[in-house]
């Protein structure tokens, strides 16, 4: 009974459920829409960490054993994207798991709205930040997948030489 005429008081002093307010279900939307973009993300690291597998495999076809410096550059340069992809990630996961909590106190009445509005705020604002980073990463991906590819394609060029012939050198011997 004190339950209820608490309730009724509350909500007559434009308290309520504050999981029923507009702010926490538009809150709960950017969470969800937050979620689907991480899933892209981690989706685009696993495809990224398959390619730089295959390149690896696609360097050691191409000089044995013992890979040139252009080969191990590009590896080293793919293997610092990755490690930065996969730190954005974790960075992403740790955020959205704030959010996740700040959304369970902002229903439960745990954390007043100004409290909920300023960190739901720097929320977005990291996400965004991340998209960003991540939208970048994904661009430079692209290039080095393009890099990848000229270099196989001028590597099976070179590959199809007859024995005895010289690369030509631009008229230097």
């Amino acid at each position: 009974m004190l339950t209820l005429v608490f309730s009724a008081v509350l909500f007559s002093c434009g308290g309520g459920n504050p999981a029923e307010t507009a702010e926490h279900k538009a809150m709960v939307t950017d969470h969800e829409t937050m979620e689907k973009e991480h899933a892209d993300m981690e989706k685009s690291h696993t495809e990224m960490e398959k390619l730089h597998t295959q390149m690896v495999e696609d360097h050691k076809k191409m000089a044995g054993e013992n890979p040139d410096s252009a080969h191990t550059a590009m590896e080293a340069k793919h293997q610092t994207m990755i490690d930065a992809h996969k730190k954005l990630i974790d960075a992403h996961t740790a955020l959205l798991a704030k959010h996740t909590e700040l959304v369970k106190n902002h229903a439960s009445g745990k954390v007043d709205k100004a409290t909920m509005e300023k960190e739901h705020n720097q929320m977005k604002t990291d996400h965004e930040t991340a998209k960003k980073d991540h939208d970048k990463m994904s661009t430079d991906h692209e290039q080095m997948k393009k890099d990848h590819d000229a270099m196989k394609a001028e590597h099976a060029k070179g590959g199809e030489k007859k024995e005895g012939e010289t690369e030509k050198t631009d008229g230097k011997e």
